[in-house]
């Protein structure tokens, strides 16, 4: 068996490997002879590893922290939205009073605005108990406008008492409903000309809001896809070739 040299026998640059006693550079961390690992290597090895695991432990617990007050951020933020999906029906209040307008194509309900507009909707009102619209039509049928209805009723003379013009605040906005009559907007000699002749706004028609407006007294609440049928029809120079008849003209309430 082989003598292990002495420290002594050695250059200032060799050490002896401890396991198989070969002669290696002083700076090896692993015996070129037989492979081992010196000790100051294996701890080395083993302090590398330790800082590789905590370091992942750390990154981990930060990302977990960040990524949970995150999600907490978002929670919250989300329950400051309102909820658009609620589809509970606007409250009607009692006492409010409704035109339903029958046709072959189906039921347009308007619901009227007897606090806005109290002289205008005491007139159709009274005029849809007196059986007026018996025999009227949607007859005029303009896109992007208008669509207009009512009577004449050449069989009873005059089509029916002008109503006065009334200042009701309401605006010409799209399905809103309002008094056909003669002249403009700024017109106040033709302002009160209104009689049994009306008219749903398809769009938000703001030309018809100035000093002396068409007097909006209701709005459509039903029937906006008959509304539609309707104005699919054939209509050339912006009326009906057949008027759609109303079968039946009440007033109803809530």
């Amino acid at each position: 068996m082989a003598r292990r040299k002495k420290a002594g026998e050695l250059r200032d640059t060799e050490v002896e490997c401890g396991y198989c006693n070969s002669i290696i550079p002083e700076d090896a961390v692993k015996c070129p002879n037989c492979g081992k690992l010196f000790s100051a290597a294996k701890k080395m090895v083993a302090f590398a590893i330790v800082v590789v695991i905590v370091l992942a432990g750390m990154s981990y617990f930060v990302y977990a922290s960040y990524f949970a007050s995150h999600n907490a951020v978002d929670n919250s933020l989300d329950n400051d939205i309102p909820d658009d999906t609620d589809d509970t029906p606007d409250v009607v209040p009692a006492g409010t009073k409704f035109m339903l307008i029958s046709t072959n194509y189906g039921q347009i309900k308007i619901q009227l605005d007897t606090v806005n507009a109290p002289l205008t909707t005491a007139h159709m009102m009274s005029l849809v108990n007196s059986g007026w619209f018996t025999g009227g039509s949607w007859y005029r049928a303009v896109p992007n406008f208008v669509l207009q209805g009512g009577t004449e009723r050449s069989d009873k003379g005059s089509s029916t008492t002008n109503v006065a013009w009334e200042d009701t605040g309401l605006k010409n906005v799209a399905y809103s409903v309002a008094m056909a009559r003669s002249g403009s907007a700024s017109d106040f000699a033709s302002s009160g000309t209104g009689s049994s002749e009306f008219f749903i706004n398809l769009v938000d028609n703001t030309n018809l809001d100035t000093q002396y407006a068409y007097v909006v007294f209701g709005k459509v609440v039903e029937g906006t896809g008959v509304i539609s049928t309707i104005m699919g029809l054939p209509a050339p120079d912006q009326y009906l070739t057949t008027p759609v008849l109303f079968t039946s003209v009440t007033i109803i309430g809530a």
